[in-house]
């Protein structure tokens, strides 16, 4: 009987490793026949802090056919999905970022088609507290605060790379080996480092919400309340017509069934066809010029309000930027981008239904220019817009009740140093294209240009 369970044990054994050994080489010929390897590193130097960017590199290499694909990038409660295309012997580079506050250990990316999971791979990150000194050395260095050290090719290609960090150190560095994209991703965040260090930033008020207003307008909208109006002044008028005229019932059936035909055709085209199929996007916007550095910081808070019931995706055609929607308890913050970058919204929604978002990220749009001429500063308004409410930093406003007409210069003279943006003003246009895959999008609301000035060398708080 001993004998006999040994025996059995021993069969288990082997028939429990040969059904591994099966998993793992089904495992490995899976891999194998996708042809796609997957590799990716996150963090700045590796390190990351809740609530700021982290960068996320990812390197595809296929060796097989051509693949369509999604890329789905997971950090915590954060997950971002782009679509890709993968050239046979091809080899992509991607930089994507990602922001949370419940942080992971890892970073996970995976490779997915057709429903199935191609390739895969996990990046580990180890997160600093949110107040914890963060010193990036740009490759060799002697100094002994490094608390990360990161080559020079690999140093981020956007601003938001840099947003864990308090200081880099880049001692004998030359910066124009950098590629063009991370020479102007170094000079921003120095920029905005410097705005934020003066108090600046703070101290810029920003535009009122556009929420409450929006959620005041009627679902339905003014094009399909006249073709309601319409409807039943049609249907009114023909039964009342028809009782003059004494029609057989027969007659009178067959003239109210076509208006109601009619009627229900043109509700069912309602927000499809017609100057009310656009999506409406209602803004309230906040340009930041960056004092030094090609570029602004760009907030916007708004909605996107849906003409009929269908798939929507909008996309803001902004390379540098991300959309934040309302997420539910429990549930990840899924972002969404387009095969270039840019950030897409959207979904199913039906006649009159609003989706709230904020929309952040870096625009090359910069209106103004400053300039220090001895004691005044002069702002010219570079754009081929004329703007409004123009407002100096000591409360005055600009010449021509604040209106700054397009190539026209106004000057100010103010006290050193200067807290905050030294004008603001109010520009007619949306610094940002909007664009749905099957539909107009029209874009309404304020934006608000903050423009900054560098301190003098040697200026403090």
């Amino acid at each position: 009987m001993g004998a006999g369970g040994d025996w059995r044990r021993s069969a288990r054994s082997a028939a429990a490793g040969l059904a591994v050994a099966v998993a793992l080489m089904a495992g490995t010929a899976s891999l194998a026949a996708s042809g796609v390897a997957l590799s990716a590193e996150a963090g700045l130097g590796g390190l990351a802090k809740p609530g700021r960017w982290i960068p996320v590199r990812i390197v595809l290499r296929s060796q097989a056919s051509a693949l369509a694909g999604t890329l789905v990038v997971e950090w915590g409660s954060a997950v971002l999905r782009r679509p890709v295309q993968i050239a046979t012997g091809a080899t992509q580079t991607f930089e994507l970022y990602l922001q949370t506050m419940e942080v992971g250990s890892a970073v996970s990316v995976r490779l997915e088609s057709g429903g199935s999971e191609i390739a895969s791979a996990s990046a580990p990150v180890r997160t600093l507290r949110a107040d914890e000194r963060f010193v990036l050395c740009v490759g060799p260095s002697p100094a002994n605060e490094c608390t990360a050290t990161q080559a020079a090719s690999t140093l981020p290609r956007s601003v938001h790379g840099y947003d864990a960090a308090d200081r880099v150190v880049w001692p004998g560095g030359d910066e124009l080996m950098l590629r063009p994209e991370q020479q102007l991703a170094l000079a921003r965040w120095r920029a905005l480092r410097a705005l934020d260090e003066s108090g600046s930033l703070g101290a810029t008020d920003r535009p009122r919400s556009i929420l409450p207003a929006v959620s005041r307008l009627s679902r339905t909208g003014p094009h399909v309340q006249a073709g309601l109006t319409a409807y039943l002044v049609a249907l009114i008028g023909t039964g009342l017509l028809l009782a003059r005229s004494r029609a057989r019932p027969v007659v009178t059936l067959g003239a109210l069934a076509a208006v109601i035909v009619a009627g229900s055709a043109a509700a069912m085209a309602a927000g499809k066809v017609g100057p009310g199929a656009a999506v409406v996007v209602h803004h309230a916007t906040l340009v930041q010029q960056l004092a030094g550095a090609r570029g602004s910081i760009l907030t916007m808070q708004g909605a996107a309000v849906y003409p009929a019931l269908d798939d929507f995706a909008v996309h803001a055609l902004l390379d540098d930027a991300s959309f934040e929607t309302v997420v539910r308890q429990g549930e990840k913050a899924v972002r969404e981008s387009d095969e270039n970058g840019y950030p897409v919204i959207g979904g199913r929604f039906g006649l009159g239904d609003r989706q709230s978002f904020t929309l952040s990220g870096v625009s090359d749009y910069q209106p103004l220019a400053l300039a220090r001429r001895g004691q005044a500063i002069e702002v010219t308004n570079r754009s081929q817009d004329d703007l409004a409410d123009c407002r100096f930093a000591d409360g005055t406003v600009a010449p021509n009740d604040g209106l700054l007409p397009a190539g026209a210069t106004a000057s100010v003279a103010l006290a050193d140093p200067i807290i905050g943006p030294v004008i603001t003003c109010s520009a007619p246009s949306v610094p940002v294209t909007f664009t749905e895959t099957r539909r107009a999008v029209v874009s309404t609301g304020r934006t608000i240009v903050a423009a900054y000035i560098q301190p003098i060398e040697g200026e403090t708080r």
